[in-house]
């Protein structure tokens, strides 16, 4: 019943021939899955944005069976090229967020797989820097990047 009132209400808004058409092909179940997919794509495109507000730090471990890890600044990025660039300060997704301490982390390396872990974080890991206080850069081998952000 109700597409068929529905047909009735959208056959009223079109011309005599274009209404024939609607009714007789049955185009209003096509034209409401065609809406459906719109909203459906409009309202996914519509992101959360996490946005570091002040410094973004690196958690950096060492050793082997003991280890010890603190945080370092992150001041720079270097990309393949050689080239630094400032860390972002925006990101469409992070590892976790924390409404409550307005704190965003974000996992860098990836760990527990052995080698195929090493393999990965060879590839795929970015290059933070840290400057030093003879102001030289410093690369950071970070587990995680931590900052306050906030969610937009």
């Amino acid at each position: 019943m109700a597409t068929a009132r529905s047909s009735r209400i959208l056959a009223n808004s079109f011309t005599p021939q274009t209404r024939a058409l609607v009714l007789k092909e049955g185009l209003v179940p096509k034209i409401k899955y065609l809406l459906a997919v719109t909203t459906l794509l409009s309202s996914s495109c519509v992101l959360a944005e996490y946005c570091a507000i002040g410094k973004i730090e690196a958690n950096e471990c060492s050793g082997f069976i003991i280890e010890s890890c603190s945080f370092i600044n992150v001041d720079a990025v270097r990309n393949d090229e050689g080239q630094l660039f400032h860390p972002k300060k925006c990101y469409e997704s992070v590892t976790e967020y924390n409404a409550h301490k307005e704190r965003c982390w974000i996992n860098t390396k990836s760990k527990g797989g052995g080698l195929i872990s090493w393999g990965i974080n060879a590839a795929t890991q970015p290059n933070f820097l840290h400057k030093n206080s003879s102001g030289e850069y410093e690369e950071i081998d970070a587990d995680y990047i931590t900052f306050k952000c906030s969610k937009k």
